[in-house]
């Protein structure tokens, strides 16, 4: 009957220690063996091919002969090459930006320059005109102003850039002719009479009333006023002794209308900076403007100046965290726009930008305004520097001229108290522009624009002596759409942004790829760690009770030396006298014995 294996019990110099089996060498015959650093390759019932460290403080090595897993390089690459998409795809837009700029600038013979120089797509030009529909009732303070919106009547034009130097700080000197429109839609035709309203405080003189008759057509392209000819006569007569009562000519021809004197006019001449050599920041940007850097009609250099571009490109790399200034020279000012949403047009992503309430706000709203504001009289100034309307007396020969946006839509109510029939609408009425973000180009926009007129109570004017209020007419909105063709888009799309998203593709499956090779990898090492430390509690258990078991042998069989060696010596001592071959054989078995117990010592 086998014996259970000892615990805890020490032969010879032999003992367990605290998970570390340790044995000092015994001496046999001059030879030794260590069993300290001894290991051996054994395969057990558990399917592991493992090398066994008697010292089980030290981590086990999957693998034979502790050779590197080939599957632990592949997971270590495989996160390297992760690691390098990120930073790829992270620093791609900045590496496409500076490549376009490279591209994109306005150079003599350059692809660039010819797309920028002539427009191909046609600009569509729209007018929404007001009716007033009782002007007896105002003119006699009897009712509010009511209006009937009408049209829309629009055109095609297009802009042709007129390129007269190339300056050496990347400048260039241009001019934008706007030539006669190419195509009269349905209703300009129409002469139904139109009911309208004086322009300026001459009308009275000439028995004018507050509203005049005209046609759509004169409206467009010039209503011939009498008053200013006669105006024109007094002053000429002035002249003969020195006096100049009238020393600005107000309408070409004294001819007032919306594009009277426009067509085929050069606007400008600009000076705006190529984004060649240096200048890619600010690519578009007006350097001067009829060779002046900057305005001189407001109160101070922030309104005077000139911002941005003309509103058609913008540098390139742009961010849903700038802003976006453009001039207009028929309001002598800047304006701005900023990000409002993602979008696409035709397939191709863009930025939305659009005007936000704070560029047409009142000084006390937008204190950045206050210079805008040209009424030296307190009182007035609280009641016309206000929000949402943009006085272009300073900037028009002292007309009383107001730019909003349609149906003075963000205005304070004091501007809108006299009027009905105004329905604002922030979808149709608010300016937006779609811009490709890359390129900086605007791919789609609709500028939108009302002008209207202030007229003030006079007692002494027909007409203006009897009005309830200080009234604001809505003369017209108009819009300005600009569109890019389903040809150009596919083109756009076919040779910039189709290679951009092929390399997204390929960096964001490397992405991918490592992170769910590095997961796996992960969740393996987590897996195998448990079971190696449940292995190697398993085998030292294993081994010390194997040990323990050859101890147990070991003991019993040296018990049994004092006997062999008393049984050998009774037995040589009494065949002493047996025949030489007899005492050969015994003494070969007696050596055999005590090589068998010298055997047994050594193992110990």
């Amino acid at each position: 009957m086998m014996k259970p294996p000892i615990k805890n019990q020490s032969f010879g110099n032999l003992s367990r220690d605290s998970g570390m089996i340790e044995m000092e060498n015994r001496s046999t015959n001059g030879h030794s063996r260590s069993a300290s650093n001894a290991t051996s390759c054994y395969s057990d019932d558990t399917g592991f091919n493992d090398q066994i460290y008697l010292d089980t403080t030290q981590p086990r090595r999957i693998g034979e002969n502790c050779r590197i897993n080939t599957k632990s390089w592949i997971i270590l690459i495989s996160f390297i090459l992760s690691l390098l998409a990120c930073l790829c795809y992270a620093y791609l837009p900045i590496l496409v930006v500076k490549i376009l700029q490279s591209f994109i600038n306005i150079q003599p013979n350059g692809e660039f320059y010819n797309f920028w120089q002539q427009s191909t797509e046609p600009t569509e030009v729209g007018i929404h005109f007001f009716h007033v529909e009782n002007p007896w009732a105002v003119e006699n303070g009897l009712e509010k102003l009511k209006l009937k919106e009408t049209g829309r009547y629009y055109f095609k034009q297009r802009f042709i850039r007129e390129v007269h130097d190339f300056n050496e700080d990347n400048s260039i000197a241009m001019s934008t002719l706007v030539p006669n429109f190419v195509e009269n839609s349905f209703g300009l035709n129409l002469f139904s009479h139109f009911s309208y309203r004086g322009i300026n405080d001459f009308f009275t003189s000439h028995n004018q009333t507050l509203f005049i008759n005209t046609t759509i057509r004169e409206l467009l392209y010039g209503y011939h006023l009498n008053i200013l000819d006669t105006a024109e006569s007094y002053n000429n007569m002035f002249n003969k002794f020195g006096f100049d009562i009238m020393p600005t000519k107000f309408f070409p021809n004294n001819s007032f209308g919306i594009m009277n004197g426009r067509n085929g006019t050069p606007d400008g001449p600009y000076e705006m900076y190529t984004g060649f050599a240096g200048t890619q920041q600010k690519f578009g940007h007006i350097k001067t403007w009829n060779n002046k850097t900057k305005l001189n009609m407001w109160k101070k250099d922030s309104c005077n100046a000139i911002n941005g571009t003309d509103g058609t490109i913008f540098p390139a790399g742009v961010s849903t965290t700038d802003r976006l200034d453009f001039f207009i020279p028929d309001i002598c000012r800047s304006l701005f726009i900023t990000f409002q949403e993602k979008s696409s047009y035709k397939g191709i992503e863009t930025y939305l930008f659009s005007a936000p309430d704070s560029v047409l706000a009142g000084r006390h709203t937008n204190p950045d305004n206050e210079c805008f504001c040209i009424e030296e009289d307190e009182v007035l100034a609280e009641r016309r520097c206000v929000d949402g309307i943009f006085d272009l007396a300073g900037c028009q020969e002292g007309i009383p001229l107001i730019i909003s946006l349609p149906h003075f839509l963000g205005a304070d109510p004091r501007v809108t108290a006299e009027i009905e029939g105004l329905k604002p609408d922030p979808q149709k009425h608010r300016p937006e522009l779609h811009i490709e973000p890359t390129m900086g180009l605007v791919i789609h926009g609709d500028s939108r624009l009302q002008m209207s007129i202030r007229v003030v109570p006079n007692e002494n004017m027909n007409g203006f002596n009897k009005l309830r209020d200080e009234l604001y007419i809505p003369i017209f909105w108009g819009y300005k759409k600009l569109g890019m063709s389903d040809e150009t888009a596919r083109s756009l799309k076919l040779r910039l942004f189709t290679p951009v998203k092929i390399v997204k593709f390929i960096l964001i499956s490397l992405i991918v790829g490592g992170l769910l090779l590095s997961i796996y990898g992960f969740f393996r090492w987590i897996i195998f760690s448990k079971k190696s430390t449940y292995f190697n509690e398993y085998d030292t258990e294993k081994a010390a009770k194997k040990l323990d078991e050859k101890m147990y042998l070991n003991s019993e069989t040296m018990k049994m030396i004092p006997r062999i060696e008393s049984a050998t010596s009774d037995f040589v001592d009494s065949k002493s006298s047996s025949n030489s071959l007899i005492d050969h054989s015994r003494q070969s078995s007696a050596l055999e014995l005590k090589s068998l117990v010298n055997c047994v010592e050594t193992d110990i």
